[in-house]
């Protein structure tokens, strides 16, 4: 029995109590309160999953002979909760549940336990839940439901092939919530779009519609690259350049096209240069990419062959701290747009780097070496995209047109990673003697991280965000305690577990 895996269920529960029993008495509508309880019984089988391997070895994952997942990590199957928590917990906080993006984020938690673990008593439970929402389902068209079918399978078939495209880049948990978060997209803009439910032209923000635009483009030329690649067996390069520049003729261009109208270029730049504040903003981030870049090329040269070490490495997050807070404070809206795109522009980067597509590939393999992290075991290097996933998805949760500088729901990257995750490392290492059970993280580091975040709340709410005392003081402690605990990749799975307990606050 591993006592730090029992500690770190035990800290994700406490915080599943608490938000289940707020929404409890929130919940008004028939389809918020099914959620709710498809979320509490789905919970309690995935802590039967999560626990009984603790109790018997003998069902714990060995298969040495074909490693697929993250290795020196448990499964984390707890974290395809995370994002069903978050998004069901603002939706019924908000008052705005979708039907069918809900129903899909709560389909996956069955669908996982079952692709784990295929027993009799698995399936049956799943196919019981399944029922649940039966009655909310049926109400959709035909269309709507084929599609709804249609990624549920996707998502199951991907489970499996993506750790065989990948090895060891994700643990369980870890895969299942990145393909929550990429499948749930695909679905809502599939939805809006071809349904004609979201009107590119007139219905999105401006910024929303260069967001939209920007990631479908990075995500059909990077599927149609890598498909391509495979079957033909071509040369990285030219088919690189070649699948990205169709993509951007035929899908790229006519959705600009049908956006922004024939003049959107200079609509693009009129959204961008809207306000002082953004030109500000904008001048501010390039600044702070460009020193970046020189600090991966120092440490680079000083490194000498290693690798730096992990509180050198903290060096990015208050990069980060310094694009978000003001980014957040000034105009969340135009950070929104900015982080979906640059997210794009981290993911071409990847691909280049990973395929040696030139000019950047060799250089990025190079300077990224020293920089890759201890849980980057995989040929696919993911810290980085995870810590611009981390400090986004709470505002990416939230619709653009309710983003409000004062919630505090906002901040919950900036707080747990920002401020708590580098806190901790970085006491951690210098004042560090008393490590927690199984974990190689300290109880000095995570007092050190719990008081900064606490004097990070006392500075937002000096600066006008909404910080109500003691739910913020419980999210805090609760996200320090899973920082120490958890063998999971902290940029992911740390913003979206605050996230789900600031959706406690009120709005």
């Amino acid at each position: 029995m591993e006592a730090r895996v029992i500690l770190e269920t035990g800290v994700v529960t406490a915080g599943c109590i608490s938000l289940g029993t707020y929404l409890q008495d929130t919940a008004g509508e028939a389809f918020q309160l099914n959620s709710l309880g498809f979320l509490g019984c789905s919970y309690i089988l995935l802590l039967l999953h999560q626990l009984v391997p603790q109790f018997n070895p003998g069902l714990r994952r060995i298969d040495a002979s074909r490693i697929l997942y993250r290795t020196r990590a448990d499964p984390g199957i707890w974290c395809c909760a995370l994002l069903p928590l978050a998004y069901v917990g603002y939706g019924i906080h908000v008052g705005n549940l979708p039907e069918l993006e809900t129903s899909f984020l709560l389909f996956t938690i069955p669908l996982t336990l079952v692709h784990y673990n295929a027993s009799n008593l698995t399936q049956i439970a799943g196919a019981l839940q399944l029922l649940w929402l039966r009655s909310h389902l049926i109400q959709h068209d035909v269309f709507s439901l084929s599609l709804f079918g249609a990624i549920c399978v996707l998502f199951f078939m991907l489970l499996t092939k993506v750790p065989e495209l990948l090895p060891r880049s994700f643990t369980e948990g870890e895969i299942t919530l990145v393909l929550q978060l990429v499948l749930t997209v695909i679905l809502s803009l599939t939805l809006g779009v071809l349904k004609g439910e979201v009107d590119i032209q007139d219905d999105l923000l401006s910024g929303q519609k260069l967001a939209v635009v920007a990631f479908e483009g990075v995500l059909l030329g990077t599927v149609k690259f890598w498909i391509a690649r495979h079957l033909t067996r071509g040369r990285g390069t030219p088919l690189f350049y070649l699948t990205f520049f169709t993509t951007t003729l035929t899908v790229v261009l006519p959705l600009l096209y049908q956006s922004f109208g024939s003049s959107f270029l200079i609509d693009i730049f009129e959204f961008i240069l809207q306000t002082p504040t953004r030109t500000k903003l904008l001048v501010s981030w390039t600044v702070l990419i460009g020193l970046s870049v020189v600090i991966v090329y120092v440490r680079n040269a000083s490194a000498a062959g290693g690798r730096v070490s992990s509180d050198q490495r903290k060096v990015f997050h208050l990069v980060m701290l310094a694009v978000y807070v003001p980014g957040l404070l000034m105009d969340p809206s135009f950070l929104w747009t900015s982080s979906v795109i640059g997210l794009g522009v981290m993911v071409i980067l990847e691909v280049m780097r990973m395929n040696s597509i030139w000019p950047l590939g060799a250089i990025l393999k190079k300077n990224y070496k020293v920089f890759v992290d201890s849980q980057d075991q995989g040929e696919i290097i993911l810290t980085p995209l995870y810590l611009l996933l981390g400090f986004s998805l709470p505002v990416w949760i939230i619709p653009m047109d309710k983003l409000d500088s004062t919630d505090l729901r906002l901040y919950a990257g900036v707080l747990s990673l920002g401020v708590g995750d580098t806190m901790a490392s970085v006491g951690g290492a210098f004042m560090g003697r008393h490590r927690w059970p199984g974990s190689k993280k300290t109880i000095q580091g995570t007092a050190i991280s719990i008081m900064s975040q606490l004097a990070a709340l006392y500075g937002l709410h000096k600066l006008g965000v909404a910080v109500m005392f003691w739910q913020s003081i419980q999210a805090v402690i609760l996200t320090a305690l899973l920082e120490a605990l958890t063998s999971q990749i902290d940029n992911l799975v740390l913003p979206l577990y605050m996230f789900c307990l600031l959706s406690i606050l009120p709005t």
